[in-house]
């Protein structure tokens, strides 16, 4: 391809889809010099965050076509930055593939420019309420070019990611004491959780009621009576969109209530 229909082919591709019917060969981000996708999953399950960055190498460039593609039902788009090679002209931010999203990357420069860093930055969130799921962000090279010397072309970089809640487990009782504030209800911890539902009876032949809905793994009871013998147990849950699953109830753990001139 010679150097003004290839400058021509790139500022056309800005305004339509890049990728249509086009071969590619899914590669690793080792395999693709001088382009490489670095990329970070961070927080709890249901409040996750990646950081996508995409690099070049010790690289000359002059032109190319590239474009990152995701699910938007797993993915929002919080934040992009370009850097250096790339201008915000450049990028076309309503880029769509099919079901997918994303953003695609036309450039044509007067000259050559040197990278080694990083020329792109992506923030994401990841939609809450998702069940543990891989997902992927494509990074995919149409062309990088040195004026006539291909860098890199058809080439797709691919990032996984397992995102969302994983299943839940059944909790199980640590302990139930009294304290200064009445009785503490403790149990094991469970991150994928989004609640647990505390139940209590009065005495061996009483019949268990809710009495709390709480987010962590501690519960403090202070509505108790003296020489009563109170019984505890707790069950998980997780909001999976507009169903609730809820797990095994756990075991039973007992305190009897002793206070002393009508005070813990």
């Amino acid at each position: 391809m010679n150097k003004l229909f290839k400058r021509a082919a790139v500022a056309a591709l800005t305004a339509i889809v890049l990728f249509a019917g086009m071969p590619a060969k899914s590669v690793k981000a080792a395999d693709a010099a001088p382009v490489r996708t670095v990329t970070e999953l961070s927080g709890k399950p249901d409040n996750q965050k990646v950081v996508y960055k995409l690099k070049l190498e010790n690289a000359k460039v002059t032109d190319g076509q590239i474009a990152v593609v995701y699910d938007p039902a797993v993915f929002e788009l919080e934040k992009s930055t370009v850097n250096q090679v790339f201008k915000e002209s450049d990028v076309n931010k309503d880029y769509t593939e099919g079901d997918l999203k994303g953003l695609s990357i036309a450039f044509v420069g007067d000259k050559a420019v040197t990278a080694n860093k990083t020329v792109l930055t992506l923030t994401f969130n990841v939609a809450k309420g998702l069940v543990a799921q891989e997902s992927v962000i494509r990074t995919k090279v149409v062309t990088l070019n040195n004026d006539a010397e291909v860098l890199l072309e058809d080439a797709v970089l691919e990032d996984s990611f397992v995102v969302g809640k994983g299943n839940i487990v059944d909790p199980e009782l640590e302990y139930v004491n009294q304290s200064i504030l009445g009785v503490r209800v403790h149990w094991t911890k469970d991150e994928n959780a989004d609640g647990f539902l505390v139940f209590r009876r009065e005495g061996k032949t009483g019949e268990f009621v809710q009495i709390a809905d709480v987010q962590g793994r501690d519960y403090r009871d202070a509505d108790v009576e003296n020489k009563v013998t109170y019984y505890y147990k707790v069950v998980a849950y997780q909001v999976q969109g507009e169903e609730t699953v809820y797990s095994n109830e756990s075991n039973v753990k007992f305190v009897t209530v002793k206070k002393i001139l009508g005070i813990f």
